[in-house]
């Protein structure tokens, strides 16, 4: 038994020293492993892939080492090897103990006595019992334990430099070790002011030998919605900072070093604290409550008490007012609706702000300043805004004149001043009065003009008065109103014009009468010539004053002035050209001509006398519609000013305005009345035409506009202001339905009037236009063809006069050569203009050869026996001289160019056709435009007679001046057309502005061209504008440009 268990102990000593030696070297190992790897990690900065790597890595080491360190020897410890080193320890047991084991473990050993093996075993029992005791494997280092222990030494000295966060990214390098123990970020997560600088700083929390700089660094910004790499404005080595010059949406933002990353951080904006809805109530001399601005500073009157108030925009713990010129803030403290309000006395000039103080501390570092404008107690102004030049009026119309008035204290009273511009004495009407002092009033007053004289010149003024003790009166600028009788002038017009429409009518009659006797006796004829043209200057002479009557007159239509204009100038050139061509050939029995010229005559005098009367119609629907808009005018005064009187009861109105709303009222009456009678007395339409459907577009309404009125009477006679103001809102509503209606008739009939085109003849002018553009394209064509014509026919002529100065050349040549053979006996004075004749017949270019000839032939002459050389000289100077007409131009393409030009000339006869046409639509052509056309037709029918014999030099000749004809008539009838344009033009535009009988006094005009009279209504204040800039003036800006800025946001608001 010894045996076993002196066995069983050594094996468990052995097998303890393996666990020990594996174990040290495995843990030595392992901990100088981590260590050198955490060094690595901070010398480097391992990524996450690569620390993740290696620790795997390092857990396989581990298993091999254990494996190899510990299980494999574990296993090897068998008794073997356990008894081999006991022998080793104890050398007296070699021989027995291994022999011992092996006879204890067989029963029955083969071969051995069993009493022997027993004796074996007793006797090795014996030698353990007397071994002494003490271990027999007694475990120290290996030298690779030592070393490696001596590793893991020097490793564990370096411990304390790595810090915990080391062993967190080697141990867990699933686990990020946050940026921020590296750095520390500010603001982090913050709220800062709106529009404010906002500036993100990171700040190194330790040296690093890798991590060299805060530089290094990479900051991240969402935009987007992805994030993005910002740029430092500021960087050093253990700092960097990035500026945002205004903050005004949320930021969100980190930061990254290479695989560290800091948590996300954001950056919202709040607004500074401040007092919105910031007004000041002004108490003394009447309440006014003033919106807060620091555009302009607030004014108030010395001594007068000011509350500030103002609802804050955010829980606030402290609120204080600080006033430049007192020692001590002045505290906010609770008023109505959840504002806060504080009060001081206006003591002079100064500034003051508002100092407020967040519940969390924050506090606006640059708050407005207001400016505090201490006034003394000044006279009310008032400002005269319409009208604002000197004006000339009737005395049926209604002047609007728009005031504004402020005082520093108050106001009581405005009042009109009238005064006339030579003499004495003044009238003043009280037009506003207050009973609580107002600060500023913004009116206007309807001055009726009726019952001044035509040539009074009324100066008027506007007065204000304050609300001070001793009343202070200020006074606006002078305005002058001149009263003209314009009704005089358009009634002695209309009155010129019916007598030119019966003298055009008598005149009509006597052309058609003329017209018809033509081709009869001169005995029946000559009655109805005598005193022809005189009648006609008479005639035109009276449309040329009706014109100048009708420039004169204020009311007259602008388009039918010009058409009658034109028309006294046509009929002027009728009595001065065609009139004395008639009445010739009247006289000369050629009936033809006769009849054509007094019938185109007749024609235009009744188209003349057409217009006239179409044009009267016109202008009657045009005074209609002026005597409309001062209907319409005088109800909206009566509904403004029934609207102020609506809440009153019978008595509680000033007797003053309910007389003069009575007073307005019947003149309103008197005016629908002379226009209902007006159109009653017009010619009764056709039924269903449509002049009768337009006409009853405005005599129902004007039915119902009468009925309303005398509903309207009855109401203020009752008092019933409430009622009156609902029966004038619908007079006016219908009144603006007449005014509309005769706009929409009169623009009808100025567009359907014979004067203007209508759509139909424009359509015709265009088309006799294009017909006129064509002809000229195809004469031009023409031309072209017979130019090309002629060039061919002078190339002949060119041809033929070469072959001639050949046959010249020889004949010169022979008498030159038998001039030179009698030698001497010929004159040298003769013989040698001869050969330079003959040199230039040889050159083909012929210059002096005449001059030459005759100078031989002059010395020819003395000498009878040269008679011979003379008389040839002669004959060949006259083939010379001849003229030389050369070859006609070519049958066949002369006679096709006469041809063409024939259709062309058939063509200018159907434009003559549409000319005729259209002087039965809307009124006489141009004569010179008609006279061109048939002067053309002449031209085109010689151009086409000289083609067709073949002389292209003349027919060309021919088609240039048809073509010039053609040009300028084309030019006459566009500007004819244009003028018509005008016309019509002139005869719409009275109705596309209101009736008035308004104009600016010294325009140097007839006309009542618009004058802008405009009311209180458009001139109210710019409210809108004023909140823009102050919430404009709130915004960040660079504090240089602060005194610029609000100087411009006060103009631009003023």
């Amino acid at each position: 038994m010894i045996l076993i268990a002196k066995a069983s102990r050594w094996r468990g000593e052995l097998r303890r020293g393996i666990l020990l030696e594996g174990g040290v070297r495995l843990a030595c190992a392992g901990a100088a492993a981590l260590v050198g790897l955490a060094w690595l990690d901070r010398a480097f900065v391992l990524p996450q892939d690569a620390r993740l790597a290696v620790l795997g890595a390092g857990g396989l080491a581990v298993l091999a080492g254990a494996h190899r360190l510990l299980l494999r020897p574990w296993r090897q410890a068998r008794w073997e090897q356990v008894f081999e080193g006991a022998s080793r320890r104890h050398p007296e047991l070699r021989d027995y103990l291994a022999s011992a084991w092996q006879l204890r473990e067989v029963s029955q050993p083969r071969h051995t006595s069993a009493a022997l093996a027993r004796a074996h075993v007793e006797r090795a029992e014996a030698l353990l019992a007397r071994l002494p005791p003490g271990p027999v494997f007694r475990w120290s280092p290996s030298p690779a334990a030592r070393r490696l222990a001596v590793s893991a030494g020097l490793a564990a000295l370096t411990l304390p430099w790595l810090g915990g966060r080391a062993w967190v990214r080697i141990l867990s390098p699933w686990r990020d070790v946050p940026l921020e123990t590296l750095v520390s970020v500010s603001p982090g997560t913050a709220k800062l002011d709106w529009g404010k600088l906002a500036v993100i700083q990171v700040r190194l929390r330790e040296r690093s030998d890798v991590l060299k700089g805060a530089d290094e660094l990479t900051l991240w910004l969402k935009a987007g919605g992805g994030w993005k790499a910002a740029s430092w404005d500021h960087a050093a080595r253990e700092t960097a900072a990035f500026m945002l010059a205004e903050l005004n949406e949320p930021l969100d933002y980190r930061l990254t070093w290479r695989d560290m990353r800091s948590a996300d951080y954001r950056l919202t904006p709040v607004p500074v604290p401040q007092l919105t809805s910031l007004k000041a109530r002004l108490r003394g001399g009447g309440d006014q409550l003033v919106a807060l601005s620091v555009a302009e500073p607030l004014a108030a009157r010395r001594g007068s008490w000011i509350v500030l108030s103002g609802r804050p925009n955010e829980p606030l713990a402290r609120a204080l007012l600080r006033l430049s010129f007192l020692p001590v803030p002045v505290a906010l403290k609770p008023g109505a609706a959840g504002e806060l309000e504080a009060g001081f006395f206006a003591l002079e000039d100064g500034t003051f702000q508002l100092d407020l103080e967040a519940a969390d501390g924050r506090r606006d570092p640059a708050p407005m300043t207001f400016s505090l404008k201490a006034l003394p107690d000044d006279p009310p102004t008032i400002d005269l805004l319409s009208p604002s030049a000197p004006l000339q009026a009737s005395p049926e119309d209604t002047i609007p004149i728009a005031y504004a008035a402020k005082d520093d204290s108050g106001l009581r009273r405005i009042s009109l001043i009238l005064r006339p511009a030579i003499g004495a004495g003044e009238h003043e009407i009280e037009l506003q009065r207050f009973e609580a002092a107002r600060p500023d009033f913004l009116g206007d007053y309807s001055w009726a003009l009726a019952g001044l004289p035509p040539g009074a010149r009324i100066e008027f003024q506007l007065k204000a008065l304050d609300d001070a003790r001793s009343p202070q009166a200020g006074f606006s600028a002078k305005g002058v109103i001149e009263i003209v009788d314009f009704e005089k002038g358009h009634r002695q017009a209309q009155q010129r014009w019916l007598a030119v429409e019966r003298s055009l009518r008598s005149l009509a009659e006597r052309e058609e009468r003329v017209r018809d006797l033509a081709g009869s006796p001169a005995a029946v004829v000559e009655p109805e010539l005598a005193g022809l043209p005189e009648q006609w200057k008479k005639t035109a002479q009276d449309m040329s004053q009706l014109s100048e009557a009708m420039s004169q007159d204020a009311y007259a239509n602008p388009g039918l002035n010009e058409e009658f204009a034109s028309l006294a100038e046509q009929l002027q050139s009728a009595a001065a050209g065609e009139v004395p061509a008639a009445v010739k050939a009247s006289r000369s029995a050629d009936a033809g001509e006769a009849r054509r010229r007094h019938g185109r005559l007749a024609r235009q005098l009744r188209k003349a006398q057409r217009l006239l009367q179409d044009g009267r119609g016109l202008q009657g629907l045009q005074d209609f519609y002026t005597e409309a808009g001062r209907m319409s005018r005088r109800s909206g005064e009566l509904e403004a000013a029934l609207e102020g009187m609506a809440g009153l009861k019978k008595g509680q109105a000033a007797p003053e305005a309910t007389a003069r709303l009575q007073a307005s009222l019947q003149k309103l009456q008197q005016q629908m009345e002379s226009l209902a009678a007006a159109i009653a007395a017009l010619p009764k339409p056709s039924p269903g035409s449509q002049e009768d459907s337009s006409r009853k577009g405005y005599t129902m309404p004007l039915l119902k506009a009468q009925t309303a009125a005398d509903a309207l009477q009855q109401a203020l006679k009752r008092g019933d202001y409430a009622m009156a103001a609902d029966i004038a809102r619908e007079l006016s509503q219908q009144l603006a339905a007449i005014e509309k209606a005769i706009g929409q008739a009169s623009a009808a009939a100025s567009a359907g009037s014979e004067g203007g085109p209508s759509a139909a003849s424009s359509e015709k002018i265009e088309k006799t236009q294009a017909l006129w553009r064509e002809l000229i394209e195809d004469q031009s064509r023409l031309i072209e063809e017979s130019q090309r014509l002629e060039e061919a026919r002078l190339k002949g002529v060119v041809e033929a006069q070469k072959d001639m100065l050949a046959e010249l050349a020889a004949e010169q040549a022979a008498l030159v050569s038998s001039a030179a053979a009698r030698g001497s006996g010929f004159p040298a004075e003769a013989l040698t203009p001869m050969r330079a004749a003959l040199a230039e017949f040889e050159s083909r270019q012929v210059s002096r050869a005449s001059v030459h000839l005759r100078a031989a032939l002059a010395r020819l002459r003395f000498d009878p026996a040269l008679a011979y050389f003379a008389d040839a000289e002669e004959a060949i100077i006259k083939r010379l001289e001849a003229p030389q007409a050369g070859p006609p131009a070519d049958a066949a393409k002369a006679a096709a160019a006469a041809r063409r030009q024939g259709a062309v000339r058939e063509k200018t006869a159907r434009l003559q056709a549409q000319l005729e046409e259209l002087e039965s639509e809307v009124g006489p052509m141009p004569p010179e435009a008609v006279e061109k056309v048939e002067a053309a037709q002449g031209e085109q029918r010689a151009a086409e007679e000289a083609l067709a014999r073949g002389d292209s030099g003349a027919g060309l000749t021919r088609q240039q001046s048809a073509l010039s004809l053609l040009e300028q008539g084309g030019q006459q009838l566009n500007n004819s057309a244009e003028a018509h344009q005008s016309i019509s033009n002139g005869k719409g535009q009275p109705f596309q502005r209101p009736g008035s009988g308004v104009r600016r006094a010294g325009s140097g005009s007839a006309r009542l061209d618009p004058v802008p009279l405009p009311s209180a209504k458009d001139y109210r204040p710019p409210k809108e504008i004023r909140d823009e800039l102050e919430r404009s003036l709130r915004e960040s800006r660079p504090p240089v440009y602060d005194e610029v800025i609000k100087e411009y946001f006060k103009r631009i608001s003023q």
